[in-house]
C-alpha cells in the first residue's frame, strides 16, 4: 500500500457525503411541496429547475468524491480480495450517484432501477469493507460500518427506500462511516523511508 497516496485521496474523499447533504438541503429549501415522508431524494431532481440543477449538480460532485474514496479504498485493501470486492461495490455506488446527477438528461426507464440499486450496494460494501477493517485489527471502524450496513440493509426489511425519510436512515450512518474512516486513512503514518 502506498501512503502517501491514500492519505491523499482519502483527505479529499472523506468528506463527498457532507457535501452531497449539504446540496440536498439547499435543494429542499428551494423545493415547494416536496416532503421526507411523500417524496424521495431523486425527485428533487425533477421539481422546478433551479433547484434540479443544484440537485443534480450536488449529486456529480459528490459522486465524483466519492469515486476519489473509492480508490483510496482499492490502494487501502491492496492485496485483500474480501477489500477490494468491498471496494469494487463501493465504487459502483459512486458511479451510480453520478449516474443519478446526470438523470437530468433523458437516460431511458433503466435510470428508475439506479437508486434502488444504491440502497443495496450500501449495505454490501459497508459488510465487505467491515470485515475488512475487523481483520486487520481496527474493530471500532469495523464496528461503526457493520452498524451501517445492518441499517442499510434494515431498510430493505422496512419496505424499501420508498421516502426520503427511510433514504436518510439509510445513508446518514453510511456517510458518518465514509468521514470516518476517510479521516483514518488521512492520518495514517508513512513509512519511514
Amino acid at each position: 500500500m502506498n501512503v502517501k497516496i491514500v492519505k491523499v485521496l482519502a483527505r479529499f474523499g472523506a468528506f463527498s457525503s457532507l457535501l452531497g447533504a449539504f446540496m440536498i438541503g439547499i435543494t429542499i429549501t428551494m423545493t415547494e411541496n416536496w416532503s421526507f415522508s411523500l417524496n424521495t431524494f431523486s425527485e428533487l431532481g425533477v421539481m422546478g429547475a433551479g433547484a434540479a440543477i443544484l440537485y443534480n449538480s450536488g449529486l456529480l460532485m459528490a459522486g465524483a468524491l466519492a469515486m476519489v474514496l473509492a480508490a483510496a479504498f482499492f490502494e487501502y485493501t491492496t492485496g485483500d480480495i474480501i477489500g477490494q470486492a468491498g471496494s469494487a461495490v463501493f465504487l459502483a455506488f459512486s458511479v451510480s450517484v453520478c449516474v443519478l446527477g446526470i438523470s437530468i438528461l433523458d437516460l431511458g426507464d433503466w435510470v428508475k432501477y439506479v437508486s434502488p440499486a444504491i440502497y443495496v450496494m450500501i449495505p454490501l460494501s459497508s459488510a465487505l469493507l467491515g470485515y475488512f477493517l475487523y481483520k486487520n485489527g481496527l474493530k471500532i471502524h469495523a464496528g461503526v460500518v457493520l452498524a451501517a450496513a445492518a441499517i442499510g440493509a434494515a431498510i430493505w426489511v422496512m419496505g424499501g427506500p420508498v421516502n426520503a425519510l427511510n433514504q436518510t436512515i439509510a445513508l446518514a450512518p453510511f456517510s458518518i462511516w465514509q468521514i470516518y474512516v476517510g479521516v483514518h486513512m488521512s492520518r495514517l503514518d508513512e513509512p519511514e523511508e
